[in-house]
């Protein structure tokens, strides 16, 4: 049985390397969050950036490239004060592994993607150990791997080079060791582990510490079935974890962190409602929006909670409850109070759709040996509509249809108009616009970053090149043409214009 189990999950994570390197390397693109994990990882700040390369002369892809990859000059300290001045509410250890990573294997897009594959598959692999020492068969285990490993969901938030995939594994390896050593005797290697990644979770993103919050819950409402040994050990460890996390705390409050800006905006409870269902259903949709399947899932998850609590002891089930509420419930109330959209954002409450998976898990997994038929069957449908759906649409055989709009993907996918000019050259007043390009477009393309339309000599431009386009310029720039009696010409994507000769 055990050695089934493994070839199980050997050929599982086979499979699953093979596609996420296909995926990877045949439909992504970087987009606007990465770019700035790239800037990071330069080790340059934004103002070295935009003192290098807004002086309206001509770049190159290799120009921009300096802000794009690990550079022998800058150190890790200098990527560490470039998070600190510019996300500093997005802690740097993920930019830390990720320039070790580039360093050992090189500076290339496959390299970079190549970590966030290693990171979700040890997220996988933590998976089946959190769902064993929850509910004590690796039958669930097995159901949570294959749900975790072909959600559309986890792979979106998981496999870009951003924190996001080693949030979601620290998550899930914290949680693991957390409840290995409150239920262990000799617990002491434990607890000396779990401190590790209860601050390795604190500096990968500030919304970990929520998961601290539920551990800590956790541990104060159940600690009548720990020992007082463990009682000691875990005060030491809450002690020393928030004492290692406050110089990054510090600079955070030096820097007066807005933890994202653009989620400064009302929404109606009905707006939130739509959005929460979207991102559960997306667990197992891959985030395509299918009629009436969102409230299918809906009311799966709902039943699996009411399962688990009525099937499981009150030391699982209120580990899980907790995980899903506080990492979820202050956001919703923040947006409620407050007029953000923090909860709309799936990957911000990663540990709570984790244990929704691990809860559905558990009510297919429990009754796919049951003696009722009509239950066994039912478990064995739902199973196989789950796997299917995730399924869905996944196959990379031929190239998407390239998308015009829609977030993440207007940028980029410029590229495909820019490939097909003469000599073509692009310009804009946003680095953050332009980066995302610049990895798309052929590496002959040029590219000028301007402050003011006057920065330019365009009769000198119009005569060295061939197409001239214009990159989603700000309103300001869109006046400073409009008055020196510039024509743009639309394109098929809305964030670019060509200039009339």
């Amino acid at each position: 049985m055990k050695r089934m189990k493994t070839q199980l999950l050997t050929f599982l994570g086979v499979i699953l390397v093979v596609y996420y390197l296909i995926y990877l390397t045949t439909f992504k693109f970087y987009w606007h969050d990465e770019v700035i994990v790239l800037l990071h990882l330069s080790g340059y700040s934004k103002q070295e950036l935009i003192k290098s390369l807004y002086d309206g002369q001509p770049k190159t892809y290799q120009d921009l490239q300096k802000f794009q990859t690990v550079n022998n000059d800058q150190s890790g300290q200098d990527r560490i004060t470039s998070v600190a001045s510019l996300t500093p509410h997005k802690p740097p250890l993920y930019v830390i592994l990720l320039s070790t990573w580039a360093k050992l294997f090189g500076n290339y897009e496959l390299v970079f993607r190549s970590l966030s594959i290693v990171i979700y598959l040890l997220l996988i692999f933590f998976v089946y150990y959190l769902a064993t020492i929850l509910f004590q068969t690796p039958k669930i285990g097995v159901i949570s791997c294959i749900f975790i490993g072909l959600s559309g969901r986890f792979m979106g938030a998981a496999l870009d080079v951003w924190e996001y995939g080693l949030f979601a594994m620290v998550t899930v390896l914290s949680s693991f060791l957390f409840l290995k050593a409150f239920q262990s005797k000799k617990s002491l290697k434990w607890w000396l582990s779990y401190a590790i990644s209860l601050v390795a979770g604190l500096y990968t993103h500030i919304f970990f510490i929520l998961v601290g919050i539920a551990h800590l819950i956790y541990f104060l409402i159940n600690n009548s079935l720990t020992s007082s040994r463990n009682k000691k050990y875990f005060a030491i460890v809450e002690i020393c974890s928030v004492l290692l996390y406050l110089p990054w705390l510090k600079i955070m409050i030096d820097n007066n962190v807005v933890i994202y800006s653009w989620a400064k905006v009302r929404w109606s409870l009905g707006d939130f409602f739509q959005r929460w269902l979207f991102t559960v259903s997306g667990l197992f949709s891959g985030g395509e929006k299918l009629k009436y399947f969102e409230y299918f899932i809906a009311i799966i998850c709902l039943f699996s909670l009411y399962y688990l609590v009525k099937k499981t002891e009150k030391k699982t089930w209120s580990f899980l409850l907790l995980l899903i509420t506080i990492t979820f419930v202050p956001l919703v109330i923040h947006d409620l109070l407050l007029g953000t959209r923090y909860s709309s954002v799936g990957r911000f409450y990663l540990p709570t759709l984790i244990a929704i998976l691990f809860s559905i898990s558990f009510l297919i997994g429990n009754n796919l040996t049951h003696k009722n038929k009509v239950i066994k069957i039912i478990s064995y449908s739902i199973l196989f509509t789950l796997i299917s759906l995730n399924l869905y649409g996944k196959i990379p055989i031929e190239q998407k249809q390239i998308r015009f709009s829609g977030y993440g993907s207007t940028i980029p996918n410029a590229a495909f108009i820019i490939t097909k000019a003469e000599n073509p050259v692009v310009i804009g007043d946003d680095w953050w616009d332009m980066f995302p390009l610049s990895h798309k477009a052929q590496n002959d393309t040029d590219y000028i970053l301007i402050n003011n339309w006057s920065d330019l000599n365009i009769d000198n431009i119009e005569r060295n090149y061939g197409d001239i386009f214009i990159l989603k310029p700000s309103s300001s720039l869109k006046q400073e043409l409009t008055e020196a009696e510039i024509e743009l010409k639309a394109t098929k994507n809305p964030t670019l214009w060509t200039i009339r000769k």
